[in-house]
């Protein structure tokens, strides 16, 4: 939130809303296990559960768009567990939300598009591409439905748990 006061611009977005905004935002996070709920995050620990287990719910929740079901579409997951276990260096671990026929026409389009899994020195690291971020009210309950997910494939692919790093394209929150 700081970084986007201080080096962010105003920005009016197509729905016509004023947020403040820092483009191309990089965070890692060493360890997604730690220190929740978030002080001043307004997320207590139930709203955070729900929150994860619905991304880890594969099944089609009827909305526009979900990451669980999207998550786990056409088996990415689990191919992505299968090729970590079978070759623990790949990069090719990637799990993606687009559904092109979908997300061509529709006006909300998931905000989380790649989830990537890296296991380097032992542990297995994520990193989360988000075309649009929502740092105030979305970010703390994505980082954690993330750890979430992170501590299921560890457990799946027997691999220690490391960071996640966030790339968001448009890091910002709402002014209004």
């Amino acid at each position: 939130m700081r970084t986007i006061e201080i080096y962010g611009t105003n920005i009016i977005t197509e729905d016509r809303q004023l947020t403040r905004e820092v483009t191309n935002l990089i965070v890692e996070i060493k360890h997604p296990e730690l220190g929740y709920p978030i002080p001043g995050s307004g997320w207590n620990m139930e709203a955070l559960e729900v929150y994860a287990d619905q991304i880890l719910d594969t099944n089609e929740k009827g909305f526009v768009y979900d990451y669980g079901s999207r998550l786990a579409r056409g088996g990415q997951i689990h191919h992505a567990i299968r090729m970590l276990r079978e070759e623990p260096t790949t990069r090719r671990a990637i799990l993606s939300t687009r559904v092109l026929e979908k997300d061509m026409v529709e006006q909300h389009t998931p905000c989380l598009q790649i989830v990537e899994f890296l296991h380097r020195q032992g542990k297995l690291n994520m990193t989360c591409y988000f075309r649009s971020h929502d740092i105030k009210a979305a970010y703390p309950a994505n980082i954690y439905g993330l750890y979430r997910l992170l501590e299921s494939v560890t457990l799946l692919t027997e691999m220690e748990p490391g960071s996640i790093t966030t790339i968001s394209a448009s890091a910002h929150y709402y002014m209004e």
